[in-house]
């Protein structure tokens, strides 16, 4: 009986450390998470950090939108971590996970934006937000930047500044046209402190299907 008993214990051990690897935390490998749980964190973050509703209206991520900085150093992009703005220099790569998106069919034009909602600071954001880079018809060979990429620049004591990027297509019914480009990159051109993406997104006919972030500082 104990050689029974000794097996039944190894087999129920490692259930238990295969239920256990497989429960995410917060700092989990976010690359190794299922879909769903990995959109549902974007949502928790994005409330959490006040980008909802200080960036975008409420809204519910369909993609999950991986970003890594990797000239000047290896970052990713992981929802409110911290990257110096040196290793921000230049823009990201960028990958997303378009095989399971709901209404997603070949030929749609996907465009990111990078937005910093706490320009000059969280407490005084006159100038947020700040448009930071508009790259368009990213899956299809004809990429390009509507608003060339302006790596983040903290200015010194302004505290942690949230940097937005937002994965954006066509409205359902939209017919897509060419994207204007914001007429200047403080408040995204309309002159009113808090404007920026939203408003972009919705004069041409865009909707929010993902979204992801970062903290930088001045000098870390």
């Amino acid at each position: 009986m104990a050689p029974l008993f000794k097996l039944a214990m190894i087999a129920l051990l490692a259930s238990a450390f295969s239920i256990a690897a497989a429960v995410p935390n917060d700092y989990a490998d976010q690359s190794v998470l299922d879909r769903p749980v990995r959109i549902k964190s974007v949502r928790d973050r994005l409330l959490d950090s006040q980008i909802i509703p200080d960036v975008l209206y409420e809204f519910c991520p369909l993609v999950y939108l991986d970003l890594v900085y990797t000239t000047r150093s290896h970052a990713v992009v992981d929802l409110g971590n911290f990257i110096p703005p040196w290793v921000a220099y230049s823009k990201p790569t960028y990958s997303l996970d378009l095989a399971s998106v709901a209404h997603h069919a070949p030929g749609i034009p996907y465009t990111i934006v990078l937005t910093d909602p706490d320009a000059p600071s969280r407490a005084d954001a006159s100038n947020g937000q700040f448009c930071h880079w508009i790259a368009t018809n990213i899956t299809s060979p004809h990429a390009a930047d509507l608003v060339p990429y302006l790596p983040p620049t903290p200015p010194p004591g302004s505290g942690p500044h949230r940097y937005v990027f937002v994965l954006l297509r066509p409205r359902r019914g939209v017919e897509y046209v060419a994207l204007k480009a914001p007429s200047e990159r403080p408040r995204w051109g309309y002159g009113s402190a808090g404007e920026g993406v939203q408003r972009w997104a919705d004069e041409n006919g865009l909707e929010a299907v993902g979204a992801n972030f970062f903290y930088a500082v001045d000098g870390k």
